[in-house]
């Protein structure tokens, strides 16, 4: 029961962060409660069957970024919004170390890929902004550089996920969702990730090609 309820919060973790605009808008803390569930659960685990959270390379690159946020935030002690910035940022990292802890033990990781893909999928009907007069999509994010950061970071997922039959059908589609979202936002710095995501794509498609080909003799 206990693993089924860390693969539920976890995959709703991944799923509600591109669309935490729209759960703001229902409630200011509302974007918080799956995550501080899945949090809680995951504490109670570890404490029930008394192990530590498995070491992971991930931790180190966490471990520096923590750095170099304290040190930003100690250079710019004075101006009024980095508290605010660093406390933001906290909990993004303790997320980050369970998502991490339960991917290794708990849930697979195409599950969580995919669950990050189709909050990506649904943010980008941000669409419909530009349909209703908006001249950038912005959908469930004020900021339509964010909403291109979310919609392209989840591209590259599509590659890891099961791809048989009509399924490649689907996720071709869903890719091209977000490309055309990632586009509505007319983010430059969206559009310059948008050409590496879709050039390693295509790299490594050709190198899947020539792993599989093989001369007749």
């Amino acid at each position: 029961m206990l693993t089924v309820l860390l693969r539920v919060l976890a995959c709703a973790t991944a799923a509600l962060a591109p669309v935490e605009g729209y759960l703001l808008q229902v409630h200011g803390q509302s974007a918080k409660v799956v995550p501080a569930a899945l949090i809680g659960v995951w504490l109670f685990s570890l404490v029930l069957r008394r192990r530590l959270p498995a070491p992971h390379p991930l931790h180190l690159l966490l471990a520096l970024l923590a750095v170099v946020l304290l040190a930003t935030s100690a250079v710019h002690a004075a101006e009024p919004f980095t508290f605010e910035y660093l406390v933001r940022w906290a909990p993004f990292l303790v997320v980050t170390v369970v998502l991490a802890d339960v991917a290794a033990r708990e849930v697979p990781v195409w599950a969580l890929l995919a669950a990050a893909v189709t909050g990506a999928v649904v943010a980008a009907g941000g669409l419909l902004s530009v349909v209703g007069g908006e001249l950038r999509a912005t959908g469930p994010l004020e900021d339509p550089n964010d909403l291109a950061f979310f919609l392209v970071a989840a591209l590259p997922l599509l590659v890891a996920l099961p791809a048989r039959g009509r399924a490649r059908i689907v996720l071709f589609l869903l890719g091209a969702v977000l490309v055309a979202g990632a586009l509505a936002t007319f983010s430059r710095g969206g559009g310059l990730a948008l050409a590496c995501a879709l050039a390693w794509l295509i790299a490594r498609r050709r190198c899947r090609c020539g792993r599989s080909w093989s001369p007749r003799p």
